[in-house]
């Protein structure tokens, strides 16, 4: 404890919106990349499977889909996200915080 206020020191302090929103969109664009990592590897399973003559077409069609609605889910918010943070960087650097 601080003796001059008699707060603990330990507390941290609570993040301001701004840096909670540019946290989010940074979680957001992170959530993204992971998504589309998986993606690759889906579609890398489905050439792999193609090639080997190992799945049917209706198998197929599933997971393009699934990559495909994945893919495009995680694409928007990962674009919503960087508007956000390209215009929090605008609005600090032109003194509008």
């Amino acid at each position: 404890m601080n003796r001059t206020n008699m707060k603990p020191e330990h507390v941290a302090r609570r993040p301001s919106r701004d840096e909670a929103q540019t946290t989010r969109a940074a979680n957001e664009l992170t959530a993204a990349c992971n998504v589309l990592q998986r993606a690759a590897a889906l579609f890398n399973a489905i050439k792999f499977a193609v090639s080997q003559e190992k799945l049917d077409e209706f198998y197929v069609l599933s997971l393009i889909e699934l990559g495909a609605e994945m893919t495009t889910q995680y694409a928007g918010r990962a674009d919503n996200a960087s508007d956000y943070s390209l215009s929090a960087g605008h609005a600090t650097e032109a003194g509008h915080e």
